[in-house]
C-alpha cells in the first residue's frame, strides 16, 4: 500500500515516530514533496520558539530524507493547480494522483474531499484507519 502522508500528521513527533516506524517495517510505502515538509517544517518552527529551524531540517527531515529516499516526489504546477480539494491542501492531493497512491493519510479528512481523487481512486484516511489496515493484515 502507497500512502501520502500530510502534514498534519507528519507533525506530533509520537505519531511521525510510530509511521515512519511502520513504514521502515514494510508496513506500507510512504510518499511527500518538498511543499509537505516545508509545511511540517514552517509550523514546528512556529509553534516552537526555542526549537532551531536549522537543526530541525537538518536533523529530523534529513533523516526522513535520507531514511526513506523513495518517498520524495516532485509534482508540476500544473498538476497541483489542476486539484479541486481545498487549495491549501492542492499540493498534498496531487501528490496523491501523481503518484498512483492508494490513499492520503490526515487527520483533515474534510480538506480532501475531491473528484480529481475519488476518479483516481486515491482514499483518504486517519493514521488511525491505516494502522488498523495494518494491524488487520498482520494479524491475519
Amino acid at each position: 500500500m502507497l500512502v501520502v502522508l500530510d502534514a498534519c500528521v507528519l507533525y506530533p513527533p509520537s505519531l511521525r515516530d510510530l509511521l515512519l516506524t511502520l513504514a521502515a517495517l514494510d508496513a506500507f510505502e510512504l510518499c511527500w514533496s518538498e511543499p509537505i515538509l516545508e509545511e511540517l517544517s514552517r509550523n514546528v518552527v512556529a509553534d516552537n520558539p526555542l526549537l532551531n529551524p536549522t537543526r530541525f531540517n537538518a536533523h529530523t527531515l534529513g533523516e526522513m530524507r535520507r531514511h526513506f529516499p523513495e518517498a520524495m516526489t516532485t509534482v508540476a504546477q500544473t498538476e497541483i493547480d489542476r486539484m479541486d480539494n481545498h487549495p491549501k491542501d492542492h499540493h498534498v492531493a496531487a501528490v496523491g494522483v501523481a503518484r498512483s497512491a492508494d490513499a492520503i493519510v490526515t487527520i483533515n479528512s474534510k480538506d480532501f474531499a475531491s473528484q480529481v481523487l475519488d476518479k483516481a481512486d486515491v482514499a483518504v484516511i486517519t493514521p488511525g484507519q491505516l494502522v488498523a489496515r495494518y494491524w488487520t493484515r498482520f494479524l491475519s
